[in-house]
């Protein structure tokens, strides 16, 4: 993995299990993983969701 500069910021995509694909630029470390994308409306403990 490298890390992207904020003047030099490589294109990203997330891709959703059902295909769905989302374009946009990479922040931090670039390579290529897979995880679990969580959304919550709580208006407390953000902190703690994005562990």
């Amino acid at each position: 993995m490298t890390i992207s500069t904020r003047g030099d910021r490589t294109p990203a995509v997330l891709v959703l299990e059902d295909g769905r694909a989302f374009r946009g630029r990479a922040y931090g470390a670039v390579g290529e993983t897979f995880g679990e994308a969580v959304f919550s409306t709580g208006m407390t403990g953000y902190q703690e969701t994005l562990t």
